[in-house]
């Protein structure tokens, strides 16, 4: 089978959740942090993609909590101010308000559970219990490192973001890669295998950049 595409998860050609998400993604494309260094439209997209991997992967979530979960990746960052200054918890509250503001009619009843899921997401993550979808999501979220844009993304985006040179990140990634845990059945799977792999290819542009 092959893999879908951005386009296939928002139009819901799988079936696999409830209805499509063809009006929050417009929403996201005019999001007021589509275009920060790390925290944009890229990584969002990111985060969607991959909790959609997950749900396909698990297929029995159940086609609401699929939904929700599909949401709350489309608004986990939204309106995220890209400042290293500004704690996670308040960039939270703006994506909160975002969903508030722009969320569905029909889509209200399940408001409190996609509010808990971006809630999960809180970096450093929080100790709390977590159902299945906020491993997911938070999994997700933090796969960023093992993507093929990983150098753009991370080395100069998120450097930008935390007002640090790319050298100086990209000399943190070995130790950052080797910390990062998933909590999903999915996320162990899918991306402690690349871990080694990774970090190989750390240390080689170091070499090369030293």
């Amino acid at each position: 089978m092959s893999q879908p595409t951005l386009l296939d998860i928002i139009n819901n050609t799988s079936g696999t959740y409830t209805g499509d998400l063809r009006y929050y993604f417009k929403i996201i494309f005019n999001a007021p942090n589509s275009t920060l260094p790390y925290h944009n439209f890229r990584h969002t997209c990111h985060v969607l993609y991959h909790s959609h991997q997950a749900i396909m992967y698990y297929g029995d979530l159940g086609p609401q909590n699929a939904r929700n979960l599909l949401i709350a990746a489309m608004f986990h960052d939204y309106n995220h101010t890209g400042k290293s200054d500004i704690k996670d918890s308040e960039n939270i509250l703006f994506a909160i308000e975002g969903l508030r503001n722009h969320i569905l009619e029909e889509d209200r009843n399940s408001l409190g559970d996609i509010i808990a899921l971006i809630e999960s997401t809180e970096y450093p993550h929080k100790e709390m219990d977590v159902t299945l979808s906020m491993e997911i999501l938070r999994d997700a979220d933090q796969s960023q490192a093992f993507d093929i844009v990983w150098i753009q993304q991370i080395i100069f985006g998120l450097s930008q973001e935390k007002v640090m040179s790319p050298i100086e990140l990209l000399k943190k990634q070995i130790p950052y890669i080797q910390s990062i845990e998933m909590l999903s059945d999915w996320g162990k799977e899918t991306f402690y295998p690349k871990k080694e792999n990774f970090i190989n290819q750390v240390e080689k542009y170091l070499e090369i950049l030293s």
